[in-house]
């Protein structure tokens, strides 16, 4: 960790065990748990099993999945090689405004952000991966509470279509300085 680039109050902050300073737009949020089913059917891309758990990471992350989410694929033998269709298990928890501020030392600093999921953002994000981010958008993008949605996601199977995926919302995600690790 780069600690020139980490304020001298975060920082001291985290050393002492202590939640950063609120930014004046952020807001009290607890981490909320959710357990999933997730079901990919792609008829453009086909993914190994390593494939779609480090996409699916990727997009989870995206939206303000905690780092610890999970991720199993049951790919019986095949795993290393691409397949249309895969059944995943996510476990993953998700920023929610603390009921009524919530108490010290169980909410962290949390703001509401614009996202935007495409081609491109988050890096590691192609057309190939349309179906995916409409699918993500279906099964899985409700459990992040998302305002003004945006979904412009229009996949044509067989095709890889420029400027998709598009996909904006805001979300409530943790705030930067909510992100320093507490050692």
């Amino acid at each position: 960790m780069n600690l020139t680039r980490i304020p001298a109050r975060i920082f001291f902050a985290a050393a002492l065990g202590m939640p950063a300073a609120a930014s004046a737009d952020s807001i009290a949020a607890a981490w909320e748990s959710h357990q999933v089913e997730f079901h990919y059917a792609g008829f453009t891309s086909d993914y190994t099993c390593d494939g779609i758990r480090g996409q699916l990471k990727l997009l989870l992350r995206a939206v303000g999945a905690r780092d610890d989410l999970r991720i199993e694929a049951n790919c019986g033998g095949f795993s290393n090689e691409p397949q249309p269709f895969h059944r995943l298990k996510l476990a993953f928890s998700v920023p929610v405004p603390a009921p009524g501020g919530g108490s010290p030392g169980e909410t962290f600093p949390a703001e509401w952000r614009e996202v935007r999921i495409g081609r491109g953002q988050p890096r590691g994000m192609d057309w190939g991966d349309c179906e995916l981010v409409e699918q993500f958008a279906d099964q899985l993008l409700p459990a992040f509470n998302p305002l003004q949605l945006e979904d412009r996601v229009h996949c044509v199977p067989h095709q890889r279509t420029l400027g998709q995926p598009d996909l904006r919302m805001t979300l409530l995600v943790p705030a930067v300085e909510a992100a320093v690790p507490v050692e």
